[in-house]
């Protein structure tokens, strides 16, 4: 089979996706559709060029399924990356894997900050099995709130409990502590905190204390 230019292009569009993007499944059910389709090409140019704009094409897909494995089971990693032109450690509760800004990250606990952090996977160069961290710090926080913006996009780690009439009811699922008051900071008066207290009552006082900032100029 030979592919024309066109019919190149048409696939690569189909590639670069908004859904695909979003969605680390998908991409990878689109990279074994065309490695299937590079089966049956002739033409080794159409071959590489495909390959090449593949998603992910840099990052080694048995290691994006190790790790998935490793954050459905809430795995203790040592992680070797590249951090500058350094070899670094870091270990961590393997937890997700999400996209930040077209990167794929290894989202995680970590002991040493005592919060989620973050690693690029195309960075991770070796990965070890540990003991067990402790994990009683290591659960999963929830934040509900109304959204009043019915065209309101849910995010990844967001469900939605209720579609009233007036208000969309979303549970989001922390993270990040310091992204999760950036994200409502940013909506502002489109939504309203419901639960659980401790981050309404977090919340009002950094509220309070910018609000002091601007005042003292």
């Amino acid at each position: 089979m030979n592919l024309s230019k066109s019919e190149i292009n048409t696939i690569n569009k189909f590639r670069k996706s908004p859904v695909g993007r979003a969605d680390l499944d998908m991409d990878l059910g689109i990279n074994s559709l065309i490695d299937k389709i590079c089966l049956l090409i002739d033409n080794e140019d159409s071959i590489e060029t495909l390959k090449n704009r593949m998603v992910l094409a840099e990052i080694n897909r048995d290691l994006i399924q190790q790790l998935k494995i490793y954050c459905k089971n809430k795995v203790s990693l040592s992680v070797e990356y590249i951090s500058g032109k350094t070899l670094s450690e870091f270990k961590m509760v393997a937890h997700s894997l999400k996209y930040e800004k077209d990167r794929l990250y290894l989202c995680g606990y970590s002991p040493k900050y005592d919060d989620f952090s973050y690693i690029r996977v195309d960075k991770i160069r070796k990965i070890n099995v540990i003991a067990n961290i402790d994990k009683e710090k290591f659960k999963d926080d929830f934040i509900r709130y109304k959204m009043f913006d019915k065209n309101y996009f849910l995010e990844g780690n967001e469900t939605l409990i209720e579609n009233n009439e007036n208000y969309l009811m979303i549970e989001y699922k922390v993270e990040n502590k310091f992204k999760a008051v950036q994200k409502f900071l940013e909506l502002g008066c489109d939504c309203k905190i419901i639960s659980p207290d401790s981050f309404k009552k977090e919340f009002i006082s950094i509220l309070k204390s910018i609000k002091e900032v601007y005042k003292n100029g």
